[in-house]
């Protein structure tokens, strides 16, 4: 038996190619296939580019003429924009509710000072260091040691990648410690 005969049948399955009858002539070839197509898309093009330059020309008589704005519009471009008081910032809104909460500490890194000088102003201690990383474990021995809840606050990006050593330790020891990436708004920066 040859290598190429089928074990069960003993049947010769390999099969030059020059051998192959051609199942009908009727079937159409490859070439005869893509100079219909490459025909029928040359027509499509031309059609298309017809149309095209019917709906441009058409286009350039209505781009002349602009829409009519109205009066209100000219006014609002006008009148400075109001700038809202308010009665406190983001910073104090939530500093205050850390306070309500009972936080008992903020382990930051020097950066988001609007937000530690109102957690500060409000009578929550706050502890800066240089490194996030560690102040984030500061934080976890420190609500450890106490038994208060703390926070700890990196910028975002980079600085909350530091706190997460941190943030596994005191997930693993079950402490409640507040992990915050702060921001500031593109005016302030």
């Amino acid at each position: 038996m040859n290598a190429n005969d089928d074990t069960k049948t003993g049947v010769n399955k390999s099969v030059r190619f020059d051998q192959l009858e051609r199942k009908s002539d009727n079937l159409q070839s490859r070439r005869t296939f893509l100079t219909a197509s490459g025909l029928l898309a040359a027509t499509g093009a031309v059609a298309t580019g017809a149309l095209s330059q019917a709906v441009s020309a058409a286009t350039k008589e209505t781009a002349s003429q602009p829409l009519p704005l109205p009066a209100d519009f000219a006014t609002a471009a006008q009148t400075p924009p109001e700038v809202p008081k308010l009665p406190m910032t983001g910073a104090t809104l939530f500093a205050r509710a850390c306070k309500a909460e009972g936080l008992a500490a903020l382990f930051c890194c020097p950066g988001n000072y609007t937000v530690t000088h109102a957690m500060a102003k409000i009578g929550i201690p706050v502890y800066t260091g240089r490194d996030e990383r560690s102040m984030s474990h500061a934080a976890d021995a420190f609500t450890r040691a106490t038994g208060e809840v703390s926070a700890t606050s990196g910028t975002e990006g980079p600085g909350f990648t530091n706190l997460i050593s941190g943030l596994a330790n005191a997930k693993a020891a079950r402490t409640p410690v507040l992990f915050i990436a702060s921001n500031k708004s593109v005016r302030e920066e």
